[in-house]
C-alpha cells in the first residue's frame, strides 16, 4: 500500500492510502485538495496538500 503524510483543515496529521483514490483535485478558493475513493458512500477527504505534492508522497 501507498500511505502519504497529509494534514487535515483542522491542522492534524492524517495518513492516506492514495492507492485506493479514485481522484485528486484542487480547489483554489479553498487552498485544499479533496481526495475521493471508491466505496459505497463515495467518501471523499479535504487535506491542505496540493494533488502533485500527495502524488509524489510528499
Amino acid at each position: 500500500m501507498n500511505w502519504v503524510k497529509c494534514t487535515d483543515m483542522r491542522k492534524q496529521p492524517i495518513f492516506v492510502n492514495i492507492e485506493n483514490a479514485t481522484s485528486i483535485l484542487w480547489n483554489e478558493i479553498e487552498k485544499s485538495s479533496t481526495i475521493a475513493f471508491v466505496n459505497i458512500g463515495g467518501d471523499t477527504i479535504e487535506v491542505t496538500e496540493e494533488p502533485e505534492a500527495i502524488i509524489r508522497g510528499q
